[in-house]
């Protein structure tokens, strides 16, 4: 599964990495590395249900990734 690690990244910088990077792998799962920043899962998550993809926040431990399903 391909990965995006945006932990770290200025909130702007994630912005364009991420439409790049599901413009990229379009029709593929991958998962987003957000860290637990509330605010940089908000905009992942805006920016998912945008484009219309199934994802899936977390894990049960809460290790601050999404996951995008098919």
């Amino acid at each position: 599964m391909k990965t995006l690690d945006l932990h770290g990244h200025r909130h702007w910088e994630a912005d364009e990495a991420f439409h790049r990077f599901i413009n990229d792998n379009w029709g593929d799962e991958f998962r987003i590395i957000t860290g637990n920043s509330v605010y940089m899962k908000y905009l992942v998550c805006e920016i998912l249900i945008f484009y219309k993809l199934n994802f899936t926040l977390d894990n049960l431990l809460n290790m601050g990734y999404i996951i995008v399903r098919k």
